[in-house]
């Protein structure tokens, strides 16, 4: 009779064993499908704000173009108006004048060319781009105006 009890209790202790691994198994496993499940929708909410902002760096990049082209054309107009200027020099001095504004045409003329060849698709060199152009452009403004004040008479 002993032997029947503590083969009953063994075989007891041996299922509730097994449902118990069952239980902590299924534990597990549910944490892991709701782990898995949440690492979804981060990975969803991530790849939607990634497209939204290449939407925003394109769009970005078009107005940044669009509003580069503006000032080249505006420089290309300042230019033709120094290069019709007239006024009282020396042929040397007027010679001097005319390559500076040479110079110039021809910085105008790279800064398009960089504009219209550059790659927005690299938002890490477009960065770096965009400051490099504002400040080059920025110069020649400056040039230009300065030119043109210089040589009011």
């Amino acid at each position: 009779m002993n032997k029947i009890i503590l083969s009953a209790a063994f075989t007891l202790s041996i299922a509730i064993a097994t449902l118990n691994t069952d239980a902590q198994q299924n534990k597990k496993a549910a944490k892991a499908r709701s782990d898995v499940k949440d690492a979804k929708k981060d990975l969803d909410e991530a790849n939607f704000d990634l497209q939204k902002a290449g939407i925003d760096s394109t769009e970005d990049n078009m107005i940044f173009k669009r509003d580069a082209e503006k000032s080249i054309e505006d420089n290309k107009r300042a230019i033709a108006e120094l290069k019709v200027k007239k006024w009282n020099a020396t042929e040397e001095e007027i010679e001097r004048y005319n390559r500076k504004v040479a110079m110039l045409e021809k910085r105008n003329d790279k800064l398009q060319r960089q504009i219209h060849n550059m790659d927005a698709a690299n938002v890490k060199n477009w960065q770096s781009f965009k400051r490099e152009f504002k400040h080059e452009m920025n110069e020649l403004g400056k040039s230009i105006k300065d030119l043109g004040i210089n040589h009011a008479k």
